[in-house]
């Protein structure tokens, strides 16, 4: 019982009785030591501290609750639903002076083309998404400028 499998890397019986223990071929079967699953392992040995009731009480007011962001978000989609309003030249035009991200200039256009109702809803989930990498307050003041202008269409 003193033997010591290199292949298998660990005491007793070895993978294969009848062969020699300390052969370079390693057993067919998972090890208990396999490299594959020491990789996955943590090395810091022990799992990391809870935070305390103070560092999350601090976490949790620096975070805005979810209704919060729920309704930013919602209010980010009427703004992007408000520019898919304008008609596509008026579009370049305000991209052109406003730098709007290209896959959300691309996604305002696409509205135009759409025609059933279910894509139109995604397209403006889509907007609204890509709304929350953007500043917001220089496409309202642009928006408002345009609905004073009398170009917009109006909804039925």
């Amino acid at each position: 019982m003193g033997r010591f499998c290199l292949a298998a890397r660990r005491p007793a019986l070895c993978h294969d009785l009848a062969s020699d223990c300390n052969s370079a071929s390693p057993p067919a079967r998972a090890r208990w030591g396999d490299l594959s699953l020491d990789k996955h392992r943590s090395t810091a040995g022990a799992p990391p501290a809870p935070p305390s009731d103070e560092e999350r009480d601090a976490a949790d007011a620096e975070r805005p609750s979810r209704s919060a962001r729920k309704r930013q978000a919602e209010a980010l989609q009427k703004l992007g639903v408000g520019l898919t309003r304008m008609r596509p030249a008026k579009l370049r035009e305000l991209q052109q002076h406003l730098h709007l991200p290209e896959p959300l200039f691309e996604a305002l256009l696409e509205v135009h083309r759409l025609r059933s109702g279910p894509a139109l809803a995604r397209q403006r989930q889509y907007i609204g998404r890509l709304m929350r990498d953007v500043d917001p307050l220089p496409i309202e003041q642009a928006l408002a400028e345009f609905c004073r202008s009398g170009d917009a269409k109006m909804p039925r």
